[in-house]
């Protein structure tokens, strides 16, 4: 994936010539960190280029790293423990990389971090600035100063404030119960970006789209996965456990406490002003409703909102066809697989992840168990 912005910088800070280019390369993961990097170096006109990263295991991790190197400027890797498992590769081998090739270019390499774990010893050559547990004024004075970039007092362009990104460590005004974020979380870059895609670009009032696939298939770690990776697209998100269709009704009902709408307390009129409120728009526009598990689809017409914002439904019932878009969602690829399961357990080989990947095959939920075990 790639973004750019217009505009150009030639200050010099700290002894270094600013950059007119960097190429913000983050773990799928990180996108809400990549997409305010890049907001704020368009702030201050330097042009920047998004890229989500993951290398193959079976591609030398010099040659992937060089590959970035074709782009001109500056390549900033948005790094934290996680980010060196990516492939997954032995720290052996990054430890080797950084020490050589990375040091012999380390005039084209800088980093951020955004832990307070541990990283590997030898990427002390990418003299990663530490982003973790600040406001977002010191994020981006940090952020500037790593890149040599001198802060503008006039912003290069004025930001509409719907358009505004919001800085990741903050939250949404209003976040309903999402499940947390799965630390292990592993795969379906793929599919998660082909989501956004699907809700970004639905006409307005119909960006409705459900991931339809059999159980254990991991649909509710995607849905919560969206709703935190795409967090800062949003001002509202909203979870709703739907097996149930009482405890569905009064959870969407409970929007309307949470957006403080004049309403009573029975759950047909606070879901009838819910409704009227997303339709509207007011008081906010950017809002994602999740329902999660809904296979009883009755009551669809007088549950589902329309608006400017969007609905995520997870289900097993193909009925869902007939009214939203539908994106099905399969076993993992190999890649996917092997990639968990050696994060789960780092002792084991390839050859070996590859074999407990086909005697499962490739469904996520005996592959956690397994890992587990």
């Amino acid at each position: 994936m790639a973004e750019q912005r217009s505009g150009g910088a030639s200050a010099d800070h700290g002894g270094r010539a600013a950059p007119e280019h960097v190429l913000v390369v983050f773990p799928g993961y990180h996108r809400p960190w990549a997409a305010w990097i890049n907001q704020r170096l368009d702030t201050h006109g330097v042009r920047a280029t998004l890229q989500r990263w993951d290398p193959p295991r079976e591609v030398p991790l010099e040659d992937s790293l060089g590959d970035l190197l074709l782009a001109r400027g500056q390549v900033l890797l948005v790094l934290d423990d996680w980010f060196f498992e990516l492939g997954p590769r032995p720290a052996g081998e990054w430890n080797d990389v950084l020490r050589s090739f990375v040091a012999s270019q380390a005039d084209r390499f800088a980093a951020v971090n955004l832990t307070n774990r541990t990283l590997l010893p030898s990427t002390a050559v990418l003299e990663p600035v530490s982003l973790w547990g600040v406001g977002e004024e010191e994020a981006e004075a940090r952020l500037l100063s790593r890149l040599g970039i001198e802060p503008r007092r006039s912003p290069a362009r004025r930001i509409a404030p719907g358009a505004l990104v919001r800085y990741p460590e903050t939250p949404p005004d209003i976040w309903g119960e999402v499940p947390r974020r799965n630390p292990r979380f592993t795969g379906r870059d793929d599919l998660l970006t082909e989501l956004q895609e699907r809700l970004m670009d639905a006409e307005r009032g119909n960006a409705a789209c459900t991931l339809l696939g059999m159980s254990g298939i991991g649909k509710t770690q995607i849905a919560a996965e969206y709703a935190h990776r795409f967090s800062s697209d949003y001002d509202v998100i909203w979870w709703v456990s739907s097996d149930d269709r009482n405890v569905q009704r009064d959870r969407l009902g409970e929007l309307a406490v949470a957006l403080e709408l004049p309403t009573g307390s029975e759950p047909g009129e606070r879901i009838r002003a819910v409704r009227e409120a997303l339709r509207r728009g007011a008081p906010h526009g950017r809002w994602l409703v999740v329902f999660d598990g809904w296979d009883d689809i009755r009551d669809v017409d007088v549950m589902v909102p329309q608006g400017p914002g969007h609905v995520l439904i997870t289900s097993r019932n193909l009925g869902w066809r007939e009214h939203t878009d539908v994106l099905p969602v399969r076993n993992f690829d190999r890649a996917e697989s092997t990639g968990y399961l050696m994060r789960r357990a780092p002792h084991i080989t390839a050859a070996e992840a590859d074999e407990v990947a086909a005697e499962f095959g490739d469904v996520p939920l005996p592959l956690v168990q397994a890992a587990a075990w």
